[in-house]
Parts: C-alpha cells; structure tokens; sequence
C-alpha cells in the first residue's frame, strides 16, 4: 500500500505504483466492499518529500473514505505468534 504523496526518483514512477501497488484510497474503498471486522495494514512503501511517509498518515488517507474499523498494525511476531505463548521481547499485548 502506498499515499499518493509517495515519491521516487526512477522514470515512470506513477505509472509503476500503480500497476504493481494500492493506494490507500483504493484499499479504502476495497474494504467498504468487503466490510472486514478490523482492516489491517501491515505492507507499506514509499517515501514523501521529507523521508518515509508516517503510519498515521497513511490511516488519515483511509479514513477519509473507510467508515469501517482500522487501527494499530500487529508486529510482525504477533501475527506468527502461536496462541497462549509468552511474549516476546518487545512485544506488548
């Protein structure tokens, strides 16, 4: 997934995020069709003008179409997790 305000200096640049990548409108509008429980986004990419474009940002950019639930990314590890595991080092739940 990747904002609109992403840059990268390589030719064609728009026309390869948008062949290979969503955009955070589109995946907004993807999950008012598919009604999720919870949306989660955990694949980001790209960078603004000022280095790597914020979390917050990019669920500003869903929110402003998606009415659905969204909210804090899982960590990597607590989606591999097993059920009733200890925690790992760093992680909260």
């Amino acid at each position: 997934m990747y904002s609109p305000e992403s840059v990268l200096g390589m030719p064609d640049y728009k026309t390869y995020r948008a062949k290979y990548h969503t955009s955070t409108s589109e995946l907004a509008e993807i999950a008012n069709r598919a009604k999720p429980g919870i949306l989660v986004f955990y694949h980001t990419s790209g960078r603004g003008p000022n280095g790597r474009i914020p979390y917050e940002q990019l669920l500003r950019e869903i929110q402003k179409t998606y009415r659905g639930r969204s909210g804090d990314r899982p960590r990597p590890r607590s989606i591999l997790k097993k059920p009733g595991a200890p925690p790992q080092c760093g992680e909260e739940y």
